[in-house]
């Protein structure tokens, strides 16, 4: 409530023709304030923002706003916060999938490398098989020989 004359904020903003936005910002910050009474000067008075605003000029979407019940209010506020939560999850699981994203790239290039040492390692297996099976060809073609000699003395 105001200090000065006892009014609420929302009281406040409405006869003073805020605007949408400002309006609808004081209802989400405490929607029991449609229902409460209003005290415009000092005393007591038991109508309340829902009742009233109508006499103070109130019209179009400010008009809907105030109209729609508190319970309706806390449905829209639960909504919203729910909403933001869920974009909160949204954001924080398109951070993770960037950084799976950034992760699975860095397996690609590894295992692309990997990849290419394997093939370079099985040419050089294959180098390497060939030299030593012509120097078994050539060792097997010697012992031949030298048993061919030995058994011709």
């Amino acid at each position: 409530r105001s200090q000065r004359d006892n009014r609420l904020p929302l009281v406040l903003c409405v006869k003073n023709k805020g605007s949408y936005n400002s309006v609808g910002t004081l209802i989400r910050a405490y929607p029991e304030a449609l229902d409460l009474p209003i005290d415009d000067k000092n005393a007591i008075d038991k109508s309340s923002i829902r009742n009233d605003f109508a006499s103070w000029g109130v019209s179009g979407p400010i008009k809907k706003m105030l109209q729609r019940s508190t319970d309706d209010w806390k449905v829209v506020i639960e909504w919203e916060e729910e909403q933001k939560q869920y974009g909160e999850k949204v954001v924080l699981l398109e951070n993770q999938l960037k950084q799976d994203e950034t992760r699975i790239e860095l397996g690609e290039k590894k295992d692309r490398a990997l990849l290419k040492k394997i093939r370079d390692l099985e040419a050089k297996h294959d180098a390497f098989e060939k030299v030593a099976m012509e120097k078994i060809s050539a060792l097997t073609t010697a012992l031949e020989a030298i048993q061919v000699t030995q058994s011709a003395k």
